[in-house]
């Protein structure tokens, strides 16, 4: 499990009583696996009980996009955010990126396609 390993060397690294060491301490003990993956209103919720106030922008733009980009991959899927934990959470989590990319390219598809019709040159 050495994602799980990495978050718990992470976790003493992190601020007491800041939100990124609330949210992984969370993940830590709640969600370790897709099976245990955690919504935001709920990670949220713990946090609140803490009073240590959370924001789902800063988390997904700050602290999850640095773990993503570290040895700690806190993982996506339809129920929530989780630790992985083996081969079958990172399948999980890379299937849930791939069809947000996928859904992002329709978009680009769809930029295309109306650039077309202005008759201006491809982009």
């Amino acid at each position: 499990m050495p994602f799980v390993t990495e978050a718990n060397r992470m976790l003493p690294t992190l601020a007491p009583g800041s939100p990124n060491r609330a949210i992984l301490d969370y993940l830590l003990h709640n969600a370790v696996g897709r099976n245990n993956a955690r919504s935001w209103e709920t990670i949220e919720a713990h946090c609140t009980t803490l009073h240590v106030p959370v924001d789902k922008l800063d988390f997904q733009q700050g602290f999850l996009a640095e773990t993503r980009d570290g040895e700690v991959f806190i993982g996506s899927c339809s129920q929530g955010y989780f630790i992985i934990q083996d081969r079958d959470d990172a399948v999980v989590a890379a299937g849930f990126y791939r069809t947000r990319i996928a859904r992002q390219q329709e978009h680009v598809d769809h930029l295309a396609d109306l650039v077309r019709i202005q008759g201006w040159p491809p982009i």
